[in-house]
């Protein structure tokens, strides 16, 4: 709603370029408080990646940071940076960079999954 408030839209918009199409921000940006989303539109354009019934929001919300916090910690950790330090980087960077992050991380995950399955505690999978 910046722009309603006669702020300028400029750090929200520009992250979102990186997943949402480049006239759905603008659309967003400009309009401000008249128009709302819709979750399937938001869906759609990528801004949102699953859509549940509000009565299960949190409780889905809930089971989906439990499984994440159930990873092997060095490479969620891993993962994450490499993921994000990627998006200010060219390919040849990017992937560099990504390298690194496997040959620091992936020894010590390994031994976490080890970790894990002796103690029983992996799950699992299931379909989205």
């Amino acid at each position: 709603p910046h722009v309603d408030f006669g702020l300028v839209a400029a750090l929200e918009p520009i992250s979102m370029l990186r997943r949402t199409p480049l006239g759905e921000v603008l659309r967003m940006s400009l309009m401000g408080v008249e128009e709302r989303m819709s979750a399937q539109r938001a869906h759609q354009i990528g801004l949102a990646s699953e859509i549940v019934p509000q009565e299960k929001l949190w409780e889905r919300a809930q089971h989906v940071a439990r499984v994440i916090a159930s990873k092997p910690s060095v490479a969620t950790q891993g993962t994450v940076r490499a993921i994000w330090e990627s998006l200010d980087a060219g390919r040849t960077q990017a992937m560099a960079r990504g390298l690194a992050y496997t040959q620091i991380g992936n020894e010590l995950g390994i031994k976490q999954v080890e970790n894990m399955l002796a103690s029983g505690k992996r799950k699992p999978f299931e379909v989205r």
